[in-house]
């Protein structure tokens, strides 16, 4: 337990160590500390300065146990305090924690308990769920054992220097994917405890302007660039092939098609199903031909008992998920387009509409929602209506893959592949 007096002058020479963490005593104020965590790599390999906090402990009577127990309470981040704030703040919290009152009001959640509160109260898929704990308690460490009455507190220069370090150390797109959950952590805060969180302090990004600008993307394939794909995508393995022109052939969402089950395909009746969309509305469309033989090859090959249509069989690098990934960089690099694998789903919609069909059958079989009156309620088109819709589509994807542009038609060329 190193004891220093702790001002900017001597924290700024502190060495982190090389792990775990090293707790620095105040030598003014008695209980007084900071705490200085290890230096860590990044998801990207990139080296991010480790925590360091200003805590208070105390040793207090426990009546219960009839002895004296250490009660511990965090101040502040460095950084957000200097360290005169820090010790100013520290003496009203051991008078707190000497006096065996609580430092934080018992209904008044933390900023970990209100993410768990939030996530419970909402219906979320797993994955964004899974976001949420692995990405807050990272990027807003310091933040987390915070009570909401301080979160309300933070300054707008501290929020905004938060958002320039993850924005300089992750991308604009990670800053405001953080910020934006936090966001509506702190939301649902202000419902449900208004008394604690009566503002919350990520508006200030907003009225910084700070938050980046999503542009509508418009890639998709257009005339010849479908044969350049076909030619691009032979480097693949048959299985990433197989899903790469399947998803194709469906407008379907990336992990919709790679990760694909068995359960969810009827090769008799020629239908497909997807039970989790990204609209929460399961999906039942029909299957083209092209898209049965895809299927019907794959089944033929396909590892005993394995549940995924397209599996991933790579040994030496093993899928935690079971099933192949589509990346929009190696299908960028494979065929030279710029193309992400969201683009073929823009390609199946553009093809359908190019031939003049139906909107209402389009959004039908990529599952867009249909807001108007005549979709929610008057709309009772079902599988088979769309078969007609869906095989135009499909023959013309094939035409444009085989001939390009000004070919003639085609049935079967591609799903066959060779």
């Amino acid at each position: 337990m190193p004891k220093i007096n702790l001002t900017l002058r001597e924290i700024r020479q502190i060495v982190p160590p090389e792990l775990g963490r090293v707790d620095y005593f105040d030598t003014e104020l008695r209980g007084f500390l900071l705490r200085v965590s290890a230096d860590f790599l990044d998801k990207g390999g990139v080296k991010q300065k480790g925590a360091r906090v200003f805590y208070v402990q105390a040793d207090v009577m426990d009546p219960a146990k009839g002895k004296y127990v250490t009660r511990k309470a965090k101040v502040g981040a460095f950084g957000e305090l200097t360290p005169d704030e820090a010790r100013g703040k520290a003496r009203l919290l051991l008078q707190q924690l000497r006096d065996g009152r609580p430092v934080v009001p018992s209904n008044v959640p933390t900023l970990a308990k209100m993410m768990d509160i939030h996530l419970a109260d909402k219906t979320l898929k797993p994955r964004t769920e899974h976001s949420y704990r692995s990405e807050i308690p990272i990027k807003f460490d310091t933040w987390m054992d915070l009570p909401l009455t301080e979160i309300s507190k933070i300054p707008a220069d501290v929020i905004i220097d938060r958002f320039k370090q993850i924005e300089k150390a992750h991308g604009r797109m990670s800053a405001k994917n953080n910020f934006g959950k936090l966001q509506a952590i702190l939301n649902y805060a202000k419902v449900k405890y208004p008394a604690a969180m009566p503002v919350n302090p990520c508006s200030v990004i907003g009225i910084a302007g700070l938050w980046p600008k999503t542009s509508a993307r418009d890639d998709c394939l257009r005339g010849n660039d479908f044969k350049v794909f076909r030619e691009g995508i032979k480097s693949f393995n048959e299985i990433t092939q197989d899903c790469y022109v399947f998803c194709l052939y469906h407008g379907l969402r990336n992990r919709e098609a790679a990760g694909l089950r068995w359960e969810y395909v009827d090769l008799v009746e020629a239908t497909l199903v997807l039970p989790d969309t990204k609209n929460n509305q399961p999906l039942k469309v029909p299957l083209s031909r092209q898209s049965l033989v895809i299927l019907k090859r794959r089944k033929e090959q396909n590892p005993e008992g394995n549940p995924f249509v397209f599996p991933s069989l790579n040994a030496n690098h093993a899928s935690k998920t079971g099933h192949i990934a589509l990346k929009a960089d190696l299908l960028q690099f494979k065929t030279g387009l710029k193309l992400t694998v969201h683009g073929l789903r823009r390609s199946f919609t553009t093809v359908g509409e190019r031939l003049k069909l139906r909107r209402q059958d389009i959004d039908k079989l990529t599952n867009h929602s249909d807001g108007s009156v005549t979709g929610k309620h008057y709309d009772c088109t079902d599988v088979d209506d769309l078969r007609t819709p869906l095989q135009a589509i499909a023959n013309e994807i094939e035409r444009l893959l085989v001939h390009g542009v000004g070919g003639k038609v085609v049935e079967l060329a591609v799903a066959a592949r060779r």
